[in-house]
Formats: structure tokens, C-alpha cells, sequence
């Protein structure tokens, strides 16, 4: 590694912060993929013979039979591995050279895109972020990286995400399932993201799942504030995030969660930081 590259720039920093992070939601996300391929079978759930008939390629005889080898079984296989070994070339182009090759950030938005038409019927919200992460980075590597660029990236992703914590706080709270804290027990007891034994454990705990429910509602209606909170109190909305995420990995299994949207917390933590100095506190 070349010392002499370390960034000394707070808003050099937080890209290639956000840029490794993504990187590392990026590999967990396309190991879980790689080892639940079984998936993409043609006898699997996500069978390109089923979604493609979906999928905008339907009406162009021509554009289906291309969709066909590079998205079927094997193509999806080969795709994901590119993708693999594209994140582990810009982590590695991070590490040695502070910054994000230019080749690997195409072949990883290349596949990222391919693989979201592939995938798209089963996308959460940890692949929507990955994707902007994605987008936002790779489009700074393909072009000069100046202040305003990294700026304009950088806000972009903050204020994607204090939209995206905003409406699903929002969706909680007009929904009476969640205000009375069942939605809780629901979640855990299905079979796809369930911990049937921890739904059992609060199952006649009405108290601890509105406490669970409204603690997080609150926590992702007030999240926009993050942007205006001043230093250090502002570090209690990313310790919310990183216990939130956290919580919904070891309980429900979606580890890309965690990463993807922690990934987002540098660009937030540095826009923070440039709004008060404009308000002036």
C-alpha cells in the first residue's frame, strides 16, 4: 500500500468509505446468491423459462433467445462470478491505490444492472441500494471525481436514504398491525424470514413488540434529522442504524442489510458536516 495516497480530504474520505463498505455488501450479497444458486435452476423459484415471460425482453423473439445465455442457469452463474471478482479487484485497487479502477467499476455496474434484470421479481431493499451505491460510485470512477461530482453523489445517496428510512417508518404508522405491534410476530413467524422460536418468545408479549415496533418507527421517521443534528449527537442515529441492521441480520437472516445500508452512513456523516457549516452551528 502506498502511504503516500492516504486521502487527507474529509470529503475524499467518505467516498472511498462508502466505495470499500459497498464493496464488502456487495461480496456478502453475492455469496448468498452463489450459495443458494440451486435457486436459479430451471426447476428453481427463480427460473429465467418462468420470469423471463415477464421480463421486457417477452415481446422481441430475438432479445429472448440473447436473454437466454446470458441469463439462464449458467449465464446467471458466470455473471454473479464477474461480479465477484470485479468488487474484489476495486476493494483491492482501494486498498493499494485510494482509489476505484476504471475497469472494475464497469464490469461492476454491468453485471449489477444485468443481474438486476435477472433478479428483479425477488429484488429487497438491500438490492436497491446496492444499486444506487453502484450506480453513484462507478459513474464518479468514470469520470473526474472533482468536489462538485463527489458532492453531488454524495447528497444524492444521503438524501435517497433519509427518503427510504422516512417511508418505512411512514408505512408503519398508518398501519394498524404495526402500531399495535403484531406485525412483529408476523414477520418472525413466517417461514421465509421467521425465527419461529423468537415468535414463540414474544408471542403474548404485546409490550415488548410496540416497544420493538415503535422504537424503530420513530427511529426511521426522525432519521432525515441525521442531516441536521450537530456533532457528536449525530453518531446516535448512526449507533440507531448499525443496531437496527444489525437486529434484522442475526434475527431474520439479511445480512446484505447490514452492509448496504451502513455503506451509505459515511456520505451522510460528510453532508451532515456541510450543511451545519453552511447553517452555521
Amino acid at each position: 500500500m502506498n502511504w503516500n495516497n492516504l486521502p487527507t480530504d474529509s470529503l475524499q474520505v467518505a467516498y472511498l468509505a462508502v466505495s470499500a463498505l459497498m464493496c464488502l455488501s456487495l461480496v456478502v450479497s453475492t455469496l448468498e446468491h452463489l450459495g443458494n444458486r440451486k435457486f436459479f435452476l430451471d426447476s428453481g423459484v427463480f427460473s429465467w423459462r418462468v420470469n423471463k415471460l415477464r421480463s421486457s425482453f417477452a415481446p422481441y423473439p430475438k432479445l429472448l433467445s440473447i436473454s437466454d445465455r446470458l441469463l439462464g442457469y449458467r449465464g446467471t452463474l458466470i455473471l454473479l462470478t464477474l461480479r465477484l471478482l470485479s468488487v474484489l479487484s476495486m476493494l483491492l485497487g482501494l486498498f493499494l491505490q485510494m482509489k476505484v479502477g476504471l475497469v472494475p467499476a464497469t464490469l461492476l455496474l454491468t453485471t449489477t444492472l444485468l443481474f438486476n434484470l435477472r433478479y428483479r421479481f425477488a429484488e429487497d431493499g438491500s438490492d436497491q441500494v446496492n444499486t444506487l451505491l453502484v450506480v453513484v460510485v462507478c459513474l464518479l470512477a468514470f469520470g473526474q471525481e472533482t468536489r462538485l461530482t463527489l458532492w453531488l453523489g454524495l447528497w444524492f445517496l444521503s438524501l435517497q436514504m433519509c427518503l427510504a428510512y422516512f417511508v418505512s417508518g411512514y408505512f408503519k404508522l398508518v398501519s394498524p398491525q404495526w402500531r399495535n405491534g403484531q406485525a412483529i410476530f408476523d414477520v418472525l413467524n413466517t417461514e421465509t424470514f421467521g425465527r419461529p422460536n423468537m415468535a414463540e418468545l414474544i408471542q403474548d408479549k404485546t409490550n415488548l413488540q410496540k416497544t420493538v415496533t415503535w422504537c424503530t418507527l420513530v427511529f426511521e421517521l426522525m432519521f432525515p434529522l441525521v442531516l441536521f443534528t450537530p456533532y457528536p449527537v449525530v453518531y446516535i442515529f448512526f449507533l440507531g442504524g448499525v443496531l437496527l441492521h444489525g437486529g434484522i441480520a442475526l434475527v431474520m437472516g439479511l445480512n446484505s442489510f447490514f452492509w448496504a445500508f451502513i455503506a451509505t452512513y459515511p456520505a451522510l456523516w460528510i453532508c451532515s458536516l456541510q450543511l451545519q457549516a453552511v447553517l452555521g452551528y
